[in-house]
């Protein structure tokens, strides 16, 4: 089994619009789940209300990426600072990407 890491937009100007980032990504991650991927979703372990800081998440997240074998890159990837890094990241390391739709 394969490990895919979800990455895309989560935080938003309030907190209804990131519930939606949340729920979206999650049906995603259900997908993958049924395709038969180990997924890794971090908008839904992103839930921590200023407790973390983004520096420590994305630190954490781009660790993640390093352990997973895919990176799956939301449609919504390109509004989010974190999501860039993580493609960059992913890049970097010469890690398989899918681009979702």
């Amino acid at each position: 089994m394969k490990v895919i890491y979800i990455s895309g937009k989560i935080t938003d100007k309030n907190l209804e619009l990131e519930n939606k980032n949340r729920e979206f990504a999650q049906e995603y991650a259900i997908q993958l789940w049924k395709k038969g991927y180990a997924v890794i979703c971090p908008h839904l372990n992103n839930n921590f209300k200023g407790q973390i800081s983004w520096d420590n998440l994305i630190k954490g997240d781009l660790k993640l990426i390093e352990t997973s074998d895919i990176v799956f890159m939301l449609p919504n990837w390109k509004e989010s600072k974190g999501a860039k890094k993580e493609h960059t990241h992913a890049k970097k390391l010469n890690k398989e990407v899918i681009y979702g739709t």
